[in-house]
């Protein structure tokens, strides 16, 4: 071949630009050549607003056309230098491009697969078939050792794929996701089909029906399905109007699903009595580690329901109660449970009128809890006294780490009580004291403890009246304390 002509022994000829003959070592022509390639081919992952680890031979890549997606396969192709991809299709995708993908992945022996294919063109019946044969060979390349894939809601069955290979099969799951159009495509496929999928299916991992409009009658369909489901981790029906009804068949399926580690209830009209119902199920569930219900209806009942659950569930993590109605009682009945709870690391009570008296409770609890290390009270109407004890409390809190107090009113004393508390606290990395009326006096009383704390990493004075005598005090800090970012 012409490449063997052009070696002699441990040489290669090269024409030079004058054309002149040149012998070169051929190691170093084959590195100077990889290096072209390699060079080329970081270019191609930069274009595309991609990443690329070349310790990891991981690349992260969105790719917005198929002109872009051309471009960057051929430079994957001459490469070869790609163990893992998570590649973001983000257009209306068909089955050619899901071909082109299969090719470069063999060619680079890709054995890391995350391939995110939500804006994909819904198939028509002739064409669905040939769309997961070339899915379906991603999946069964020789080199695949992990595959994770996000479809559209419309394209649930193609979860149903299996790797064909017997030994050592790759390690394969899906996420279904709701897009734009969902509502349409969800009732066109219907929910009793999807339940249907859900019972059998041993891949699919991640189910997201967010603001489909799936109501209660959906969520008890889904909730059949959960019962004898093995494998999905997560379930985000938020944005949906679920209401206490589909609240409670969820939680009956709560009861003996043994899987489900995330639930999302964002702004799903659910109440105290759906609130009552879910904390039954957490009372005997052994695997939800995340349950939001943020942005819902529940009171004062459904707290006190939340906080005997949690006295004696030893599996939620994070509970996020942000914007619902709860008030000082349903802080009190928490911050009780709080003091026993030996699993919970994140709590939110953003917007929730617990004013000074929730506060004061929750102090209490951060006295003898040791595991919460996230706390969100912003917007609760919290005072100086409400400030005052939280600081009391942080003074031997060893493990929270970061507290929000956004848009309360703690004003000067307020601020001067945290500073206190910073003196000796050794734990607390973020504060957030976003509008708070803290004037000057509060923050040259920070800017104090700010000068001998080594664990704060950001606080945020940001929207406060803070002028002349408190801005230096601050600047002065910051120049002692340089690990320390301020807003103000």
């Amino acid at each position: 071949t012409e490449g063997q002509d052009r070696a002699l022994g441990n040489l290669y000829r090269t024409i030079t630009e004058e054309g002149h003959v040149k012998w070169i070592c051929i190691d170093h022509y084959h590195l100077a050549y990889k290096e072209q390639d390699q060079q080329a081919f970081v270019t191609a992952v930069e274009l595309n607003g991609g990443q690329y680890d070349p310790h990891l031979g991981k690349v992260t890549v969105r790719l917005g056309s198929e002109i872009e997606a051309a471009g960057f396969f051929e430079a994957v192709a001459k490469t070869r230098r790609m163990d893992e991809l998570y590649v973001i299709f983000d257009w209306e995708g068909i089955t050619s491009d899901l071909e082109a993908l299969g090719d470069t992945l063999e060619s680079a022996a890709v054995s890391i697969l995350r391939l995110d294919i939500r804006r994909f063109r819904t198939p028509s019946k002739l064409q669905s078939p040939y769309m997961q044969q070339a899915l379906a060979r991603c999946i069964n390349l020789s080199s695949m050792k992990l595959i994770h894939i996000v479809l559209p809601v419309d394209f649930i069955e193609f979860s149903k794929l299996q790797p064909k290979r017997i030994s050592f099969p790759p390690k394969l799951s899906f996420e279904v996701v709701s897009r734009l159009g969902g509502l349409e495509e969800l009732v066109k496929r219907g929910l009793k089909k999807l339940a249907k999928i859900l019972k059998s299916n041993s891949t699919l991992t991640v189910l997201d029906l967010g603001n489909t409009l799936i109501g209660d009658n959906g969520a008890m369909v889904l909730s059949g399905a959960l019962r004898t489901n093995s494998t999905l981790t997560t379930l985000h029906l938020s944005y949906n109007s679920i209401g206490d009804n589909g609240a409670m068949a969820l939680s009956e399926a709560l009861k003996t699903n043994s899987t489900l580690t995330t639930l999302g209830l964002r702004r799903a009209s659910v109440g105290d009595n759906g609130a009552v119902a879910l904390s039954e199920a957490l009372k005997s569930n052994s695997t939800l580690t995340n349950l939001s219900l943020r942005s819902n209806l529940i009171r004062e009942d459904g707290a006190v329901a939340l906080s005997k659950a949690l006295k004696t569930n030893s599996t939620l993590t994070s509970l996020d109660l942000w914007d619902n109605s709860i008030g000082n009682n349903g802080t009190v009945a928490l911050s009780e449970a709080l003091k026993t709870n030996l699993t919970l690391i994140f709590l939110s009570l953003h917007y929730n009128s617990i004013g000074d008296d929730g506060a004061v409770a929750l102090s209490e609890a951060l006295k003898t809890n040791s595991t919460l290390t996230t706390l969100s009270l912003c917007n609760n109407s919290i005072g100086e006294n409400g400030a005052v004890a939280i600081s009391g409390a942080l003074k031997t809190n060893p493990t929270l780490t970061i507290l929000s107090l956004r848009n309360n009113s703690i004003g000067d004393n307020g601020a001067a009580a945290l500073s206190e508390a910073l003196l000796t606290n050794s734990s607390l990395t973020h504060l957030y004291l976003t509008k708070n009326s803290i004037g000057e006096n509060g923050a040259v009383a920070l800017s104090e403890a700010l000068k001998t704390n080594s664990a704060l990493i950001a606080l945020d004075l940001s929207f406060n009246p803070i002028r002349g005598n408190g801005a230096a005090a601050l600047s002065e800090a910051i120049k002692i304390n340089s690990s320390v970012k301020v807003w103000r």
